[in-house]
């Protein structure tokens, strides 16, 4: 072919890397619930167009409001050991109010 003999080398820009990426990451994530996740906020269309990197911004708010989430439940879990004390849990807390009001 005349077209492999050719020198050149075809780059994404940052906006088509990300987009690539986040497929990537639905690609890798599939079955493991991240779908079911999505669907309290998005509907079946929007999160097929998240999952293969098409919806970029959608597919950032969700993947941030499911890190959230599971960031609260791993806090709730720690909070509830019984090997921190009481100085330590308030500690906690008053780091998650100062990186919430920070935002």
């Amino acid at each position: 072919m005349h077209s492999s003999k050719l020198n050149i080398v075809c780059r994404l820009g940052g906006f088509h890397v990300l987009m690539n990426y986040l497929g990537s990451i639905g690609h890798v994530m599939a079955g493991s619930g991240l779908t079911e996740a999505l669907q309290c906020c998005y509907g079946p269309i929007a999160i097929t167009h998240m999952m293969t990197g098409k919806a970029v911004a959608r597919a950032l708010r969700g993947h941030f409001l499911v890190e959230s989430a599971l960031f609260a439940l791993l806090l709730e879990s720690i909070l509830k050991m019984e090997f921190l004390t009481t100085s330590d849990i308030d500690d906690l807390r008053n780091l998650y109010k100062g990186q919430r009001a920070g935002n």
